[in-house]
């Protein structure tokens, strides 16, 4: 089973406070939807390891590809 990684990049000391052109995603949203990524993730390692499966974590694939990093990744960004 894959984890559920990180879509936000999240409060940084060079971020400008928001996310998105528009400015529409707080950085403190940011934190707060990473760290429902972070339970959900969680939920899904149990699930897996509770049922025999082996679980991936996605984590590091994501890093520095979050929505509103400076490479997101094509589908995280919206772009097919």
């Amino acid at each position: 089973m894959l984890g559920y990684p990180h879509l936000f990049v999240g409060s940084t000391p060079t971020s400008a406070g928001r996310c998105l052109r528009d400015g529409w995603i707080l950085d403190s949203d940011q934190d707060w939807l990473n760290s429902v990524a972070d339970q959900i993730d969680g939920a899904l390692q149990t699930a897996a390891t509770n049922a025999g499966f082996d679980y991936i974590s996605t984590s590091a694939a994501f890093t520095g590809h979050e929505l509103c990093s400076s490479s997101p990744l094509p589908l995280v960004h919206g772009h097919p």
